[in-house]
This record gives structure tokens, C-alpha cells and sequence, in this order.
């Protein structure tokens, strides 16, 4: 089972509807070798940029693996299975910046 959901301490920082269609929990398919590269060099605090396709996969060994085809959903089945054609790393300006990316 693979489940997406978030906390708050009350007041949330922002509506609950702008939480749930700016955050996920996505899985990524890469399209080229490439990509499983960069995928695999990636830590926390990265901010990075996907573009692909959100998808359901089907393969021997696994049957079907159904992900999330909305960004308005959290809870059982919310997360997202993505074909990525291409990702970029964007730049943190500081330090500060990272750490705050990171902080949990």
C-alpha cells in the first residue's frame, strides 16, 4: 500500500486544498538511462523539476501497479507513478535556504 498525507499544527500555514495540490509523494519511472542517474544523485533539499506523464505500469513479476492520476487526492492510492522524460535540478541561493528545504 502506498499512502500520501500531511500534518499541520493548527492554523495551517495555507489552505488545506493548496497543501494537498502542491505536495506529493511521486514515484518516479525514468525515461533514459540518463534520468535514473540523476534520479539516484539526488538528496534531500534538492529542488528539482519533472516532466512527464502520470501513469498506471504493468510488468511481469509486479501486475499493476496503480498510482494516483489527480493532484487533489491524499490517503490509500494517492500517490503518484510518473513517467519522467525529463528532470531538472534547480539551485538553492544559500546555505539557509537548503536548511530549511530539509528541516522535517
Amino acid at each position: 500500500m502506498r499512502f500520501y498525507w500531511f500534518q499541520y499544527s493548527l492554523p495551517g500555514p495555507i489552505p488545506k486544498e493548496e497543501i494537498i495540490s502542491h505536495s506529493t509523494n511521486v514515484h518516479v519511472i525514468p525515461a533514459i538511462p540518463a534520468i535514473a542517474s540523476q534520479s539516484k544523485s539526488l538528496r534531500a533539499g534538492d529542488l528539482v523539476r519533472l516532466s512527464g506523464d502520470l501513469v498506471e505500469a504493468t510488468g511481469h513479476g509486479i501486475g499493476t501497479w496503480r498510482g494516483s492520476l489527480s493532484r487533489t487526492d491524499t490517503g490509500n492510492g494517492a500517490c503518484e507513478l510518473m513517467w519522467v522524460n525529463e528532470l531538472s535540478i534547480l539551485s538553492v541561493q544559500t546555505p539557509q535556504d537548503r536548511a530549511v528545504l530539509v528541516k522535517r
